[in-house]
């Protein structure tokens, strides 16, 4: 009898070029509909590079609780926290205000997969407490445009002071618009010492007044009060000027307690503005070239005019005597450390990210 042998087939199988093309093909799709479906997530990457809390769809409200209550509690704790650095900060969380460097990749790279570093990323993260009890959170209008309107819309801010009020001017501006909006600050002769007007989303409006010095910007509240329409939020900032070119405390002091007063006053009319006063940074001495910078931007002269910040009595300014509640950016920004600052005075622009948060949040607690 014959045997005939058959050739048992192949447990593998074989493709075709067609075959490979059309798995190319759909993964290409796929990784297009991700891309896509991030962005319309607010820009968060596929890897969650931006801050996950922040892609949600609206802050929590949190029933103000004893700590709660207390603006200046809240704002005292969101300037103790920690500057999380390198692939770390990129984690994102709901205690995250500010972050830069975290878009430093290539979403999609499908040859070779490569990412662009992310050494120098930087993340500012709060105490777990100003999140869950203050309900202090990342506020941006392209990430959550509803809620930003609902917050900022119609209302007017004023930032007044020196080159700190300015930059946390620029971070305020910057969350408070849509993509769109022009938020430079940058004119073709390169003037600084200048004022500026924004518009924000939901028709609110923001305004920047150049006054380095406490008597000028004791000049702009008087304007404010005469005005039709009192600022919703007034952010004041002076002392820079004062140790730089007019070391006398005393003089400080007559001008801090005349703006004081100011501001109780127009507390006093308009109970609903919310007055912040935005402290100096901390000095970097090695980082400064000027001469007289150095010789008198010390802890010991930045010390004494404190102490006029902080007078209850006299200058009855800051809370809790007075009416402004404290952003503290010498603590926020001595924490970042001296490769954040640019020149020994001004920091990278995301610690004013941080500040500015750190505003928007205070006026969003007095608000609600």
């Amino acid at each position: 009898m014959r045997v005939i042998k058959t050739k048992k087939k192949s447990s593998h199988t074989v493709w075709s070029l067609t075959d490979v093309a059309r798995v190319v093909l759909a993964c290409v799709i796929a990784a297009f509909v991700v891309v896509c479906a991030s962005r319309a997530m607010g820009g968060a990457s596929i890897d969650s590079s931006t801050d996950a809390w922040s892609t949600r769809d609206s802050l929590r409200d949190v029933d103000a609780r004893a700590f709660g209550k207390d603006p200046d509690a809240c704002a005292r704790a969101a300037s103790i926290g920690t500057w999380r650095r390198g692939a770390e900060a990129c984690e994102g969380g709901p205690r995250a205000l500010a972050s830069d460097g975290c878009d430093a990749e290539t979403r999609f790279w499908p040859a070779f997969g490569k990412r662009k570093s992310r050494s120098d990323a930087k993340t500012w993260v709060m105490s777990s407490k100003v999140s869950e009890m203050c309900g202090f959170g990342r506020l941006r209008a392209i990430e959550r445009g509803s809620k930003v309107r609902g917050l900022i819309g119609g209302r007017r801010a004023a930032f007044v002071g020196d080159s700190g009020a300015r930059r946390a001017y620029g971070a305020f501006i910057a969350a408070m618009s849509d993509e769109r909006a022009d938020v430079s600050l940058k004119t073709k002769d390169g003037e600084k010492h200048r004022d500026w007007a924004h518009e924000l989303v939901g028709g609110a409006r923001a305004t920047f007044t150049w006054a380095p010095y406490a008597s000028d910007a004791t000049t702009a509240l008087e304007k404010y009060a005469s005005a039709s329409e009192t600022p919703d939020l007034i952010v004041l900032s002076s002392s820079l000027w004062h140790v730089l070119h007019d070391d006398s405390v005393s003089t400080y002091k007559s001008a801090m307690k005349t703006l004081g007063a100011r501001a109780r006053e127009m507390t006093a009319m308009k109970p609903n503005v919310v007055f912040v006063w935005l402290d100096a940074p901390k000095i970097v001495t090695d980082a400064l070239v000027a001469d007289d910078k150095r010789a008198k931007f010390t802890e010991k002269n930045f010390e004494k005019f404190f102490k006029v910040r902080d007078d209850q009595k006299t200058t009855a300014l800051v809370a809790p005597a007075g009416p402004a509640i404290r952003v503290r950016a010498t603590d926020v920004t001595a924490a970042c450390g001296a490769d954040c600052a640019e020149d020994g005075v001004h920091y990278q622009s995301v610690v004013y990210d941080a500040l500015a948060q750190i505003i928007v949040n205070i006026a969003r607690l007095r608000w609600r």
